[in-house]
């Protein structure tokens, strides 16, 4: 054999075969070529440097022994040392192999990260690095971070086993076991138990070796000065302005680190930051959210509010010193309080009180202990706003994972594939269909159409509220940011289903495995007992067919701390004028109720979300979120209201004459109470117009105006009638605790100003933000005063030119040039039309019919036209108060949504109308939908043009 070794090498120095001699050297033979000569320059200058080729490899092979990184990039300066083999290493081990057996996480990093052609080199055996790391008792650290770097664990060795099998420790003990191959390097056996201990008690899930890598601890002491950096000189350090605005963009790292230096301490830290989870997650892996500048994407910094984030699952273990207490805070818990077994899931008890069964059977409605039985458990109908004045806008979102599979942060290719199958398979089902109450599948899409640019369907999810944050992973300030939080593949095995009316989406391996969200709808955007059921029928649905991950204590596991438990996160937006106006108090109000706030700068809206969701059931929290936003919104109403009698005191004040002081029993507590519930708010409005319009005639106007807020209001109370089949426990709860909220609030903190002296009213009316579903009295629809250009029969000019004959075109003139309307009747109720015919002059009633037709020849209406000329308060203004406008075609059947689609100003356009209940569904008489008008706006653009001109 030795012959034949020795034969070859000289072959190949004869044919002057310069690799097949690197392959030797490289193969750790190269002691075979030294004292060789050859008669080629070439050959002999490298058959020279071969004892430095080989004293390079052996150094690196040593430090790979020895964990010195640095001395192994020293020596590491060309790439195929990586692979090469020294006989310091048995069995024709890789720089990989010896990193592996010897626990060198740092080195296994860099080598497999930086030279993927190592995770493929087989020593002698034909076994890779991963079958090495298989014999480790770490959880399986080492494997799981060769298999995250690319390492395959299908790849056999000449015994036909696999580094699966390996991992089996007790089946491979007498063919491979980590004791075994420390001994054959000349190691003690006892090295397998010293390198490795358990960070936790009863450690499963820790790498159960500290971290070694040095900059990974300089930065995590880093961030720690930084959480623990006094807030005037974090001020500085981020350059926050003096009127930053409590939990805007600005605001909110110093918020978060704040936030996070109660749970950190110098103790805590200490303790936890050598520790690495089994899946190579350290503490920096938990709080870089925290240490990060505030995104883009404002809404992925509020989604991530604690400033942390679950990398995987035995996070929670793992670092549970410091998690605990935060999570407990975090769901509104007693740090003292221990966590409690969390409640099966509860959408819909089928017993509004108690839970219990009546006594006197299971068809009964009552029983004599107060319970009730809900004739429709999974139905829901609880309307927050019925006025539609507070409320704008309902999200209900609820998360789950797969119990099979890790985050999508971890999984790779083929897992990711296998997880959107299994959820897709239920999601696009008639069964999922029915549970959510339609009657036609949706359409999934997938990542890379949603973050297409344009893409349309991105643009409806946005209007509905129920696009997810996303970031641009082209654009590379938020690349790094992307792979944390998503992986290396995204965007690949992602996408989002979406059902036909646009309410519901479901969104697969985004951050979590499953995340639902449901919107209500546009025209009742308070009714969130629709929308929970609709979630609530979904999730009991995926619950029979999926298994997902669930802890005793935690509930559902998330990668989002907010979410554990129930995973269900309500979200609210109001507008609250008066509550706004102090921020901090506003705010506080949130707090002491379990709500989250959240602002938007340069919005006059917030959003609120419920703050817990551990330890309790989600009929629970909807309860409990039900009645805080109950209290917020009535509290509203009492400053409202507080500021209105105020008002009418200080109006009193006013309109007493002189120094008289005459008692009025009218105006006493009580009276003067009604007559502000009563009378306040409209004539508060009407003067404030009055004052801002200072017409002619201001009698008449305030007039006008007191009539038409009357019709609207007699209006608004029908449909508040209609609408009112709210669930009978749930108005009972909400409206108990309101009362109750109202009592204590009157008492304490809504107190009437007292007036001294004479008050000018300018500054209490400009208060008061002018409601938009009042009409006012310029506005058409209303009823007019009386008109100079018509005489005391009723009769217009128009009706005087029609009873004689004019040239072409002189009648049609004179309707443009004086804008006369053609309506009027006269106290014989006849329009100009109908005198041209009695005075037997059909040519003028002919040329008023072909006015007529000129108006709408083109078919559009007053909305058409209010879109093509991209006029966003007319725009607002029709949708709003003639919604039958929402539904009307042109010649081709398109309605006003068609048109909106095609036009530069499509969000703030189309949101107006589907706000309104504008249908993204119906056809034009091309069986063309809305959307197909966003990619081909070419049609639109005419028309706009034509408009113009």
């Amino acid at each position: 054999m030795e012959n034949i070794i020795q034969q070859t090498v000289q072959d190949a120095i004869d044919a002057a075969d310069l690799e097949q001699l690197a392959a030797i050297v490289l193969n750790g033979e190269g002691k075979q070529l030294i004292g060789r000569k050859s008669e080629q320059s070439e050959i002999q200058a490298f058959l020279d440097n071969v004892p430095a080729y080989m004293g390079k490899i052996r150094r690196v092979h040593l430090a790979a022994r020895e964990g010195s990184l640095r001395d192994l990039q020293s020596a590491l300066d060309r790439r195929k040392f990586a692979t090469a083999k020294d006989e310091v290493s048995p069995h024709g081990a890789t720089p990989l192999h010896v990193a592996t057996i010897f626990g060198h996480a740092g080195i296994v990093r860099y080598l497999a990260g930086r030279f993927p052609e190592t995770l493929s080199a087989t020593d002698d055996d034909g076994r890779t690095p991963l079958h090495y790391a298989a014999t480790l008792k770490d959880n399986g650290h080492f494997y799981n971070l060769l298999t995250h770097l690319g390492a395959n664990p299908k790849v056999e060795d000449n015994l036909n086993h696999s580094a699966e099998y390996y991992l089996g420790h007790v089946q491979s003990q007498g063919i491979l076991s980590h004791r075994q191959l420390l001994r054959d390097y000349g190691a003690k056996e006892e090295l397998a138990d010293e390198m490795l201990n358990d960070q936790v008690p009863d450690d499963l899930h820790s790498a159960r070796r500290p971290l070694d890598d040095v900059d990974t601890l300089t930065t995590l002491e880093r961030c720690f000065k930084i959480i623990h950096e006094p807030i005037d000189d974090l001020v500085k350090a981020v350059g926050l302005p003096t009127n930053s605005v409590p939990g805007s963009a600005s605001s909110l790292r110093i918020l978060i680190t704040s936030y996070l230096a109660r749970f950190l301490k110098r103790s805590v830290f200490d303790k936890v930051k050598k520790r690495q989870t089994r899946l190579d997650h350290n503490l920096f892996d938990v709080i870089w959210p925290a240490m990060k500048k505030a995104t883009k994407e404002k809404r992925l910094d509020e989604d991530l509010n604690v400033g942390i984030v679950i990398p995987d699952y035995d996070v929670f273990v793992v670092f549970q010193e410091f998690l605990v207490p935060l999570i407990k805070d975090v769901h509104c818990m007693e740090a003292t309080q221990p966590f409690m077994p969390h409640p099966a899931m509860q959408y819909f008890p089928r017993y509004a009180i108690n839970d219990q069964q009546p006594e006197t059977g299971p068809t009964s409605a009552t029983s004599s202990n107060g319970n009730i039985l809900r004739e429709n458990p999974d139905s829901v109908q609880l309307n927050l706003d019925t006025s539609g004045k507070y409320i704008t806008g309902c999200v209900i979102e609820c998360a789950r994972n797969l119990d099979a599979y890790e985050f999508p942060l971890n999984l790779g290719i083929a897992q990711l594939e296998q997880v959107e199958r299994v959820i897709t398979a239920r999601v696009l089902s008639m069964d999922f269909v029915r549970a959510i109450g339609e009657t036609e599948l949706g359409t999934y899409y997938s990542m890379n159409e949603i973050l297409e640019n344009p893409s349309e369907i991105r643009t409806v999810l946005a209007t509905s509220g129920l696009l997810i944050p996303l970031l641009d992973n082209t654009d590379p300030y938020q690349t790094a940011e992307s792979i944390a939080i998503n992986g290396r593949y995204w965007p690949y095995g992602r996408g989002v289903y979406v059902s036909v009316d646009g309410g519901l989406a479901v969104w697969v391996n985004t951050q979590d495995h499953l995340r639902l969200l449901c919107c209500t709808e546009s025209k009742d955007p308070a009714s969130i007992g629709a929308a929970y059921s609709k979630v609530g029928r979904a999730m009991n649905y995926l619950e029979e067919w999926i298994q997902f991950k669930h802890s005793y204590f935690l509930g559902y596991l998330l990668s989002r701390p907010s979410f554990l438990g129930t995973g269900l996160k309500f979200t609210l937006t109001l507008v609250l004028p008066h509550l706004r106006k102090e921020q901090e108090n506003l705010r506080h109000l949130c707090v002491v109720r379990g709500l989250h706030l959240l602002t938007d700068d340069g919005l006059p809206s917030v959003r609120m979300c419920n703050m817990r969701s551990l330890a309790q059931t989600e009929w629970q929290l909807f309860q409990d979120f039900s009645s805080a936003i109950t209290n917020v919104v009535a509290l509203e109403k009492e400053l409202s209201m507080s500021n209105s009698l105020h008002i009418a005191a200080t109006l009193l004040r006013i309109f007493q004459l002189g120094e008289q002081q005459v008692e009025i029993p009218l105006f006493r507590t009580e009276e003067g109470r009604y007559l502000a519930t009563s009378l306040g708010d409209p004539l508060i409005k009407g003067l404030t117009e009055v004052a801002n319009k200072r017409p002619p005639d201001p009698i008449t106007y305030l007039a006008n105006y007191l009539f038409n807020f009357a019709n609207q209001k007699s209006k608004t109370v029908r449909k508040e009638s209609d609408n009112d089949t709210n669930n009978n426990f749930i108005e009972g709860s909400v409206k108990q605790a309101a009362e109750k909220e109202l009592e204590s609030s009157s008492k304490q903190t809504i107190q009437p100003e007292p007036v001294q002296g004479t008050v000018a009213p300018a500054q209490p009316m400009e208060s008061n933000a002018r409601d938009e579903n009042q009409p006012s009295p310029d506005e058409p629809d209303l009823v007019p005063a009386p008109s100079d250009d018509r005489d005391e029969h009723g009769q217009s000019m128009l009706h005087f030119a029609c009873a004689r004959s004019h040239g072409r075109n002189a009648l049609i003139q004179l309707i443009e040039e004086s804008g006369t309307n053609i309506t009027y009747r006269d106290e014989l109720y006849r329009t100009a039309r109908d005198v041209a015919l009695q005075a037997t002059q059909p040519d003028n009633a002919k040329e008023i019919d072909r006015y007529l037709i000129g108006l709408v020849a083109k078919g559009r209406c007053s909305l058409h036209i209010a879109i093509l000329m991209e006029n966003e308060d007319i725009v607002d203004y029709l949708a709003s108060n003639f919604k039958a406008a929402l539904k009307i075609g042109d010649n081709l059947e398109r309605t006003p949504l068609h048109y909106a689609m095609g036009v530069s100003n499509v969000e703030a356009l189309s949101r107006i109308l589907i706000k309104n209940g504008a249908k993204r569904v119906l056809k034009d008489l091309k069986g063309r939908q809305p959307s197909y008008y966003f990619m081909n706006k070419a049609d639109i653009l005419r028309l706009q043009e034509e408009e113009k001109e």
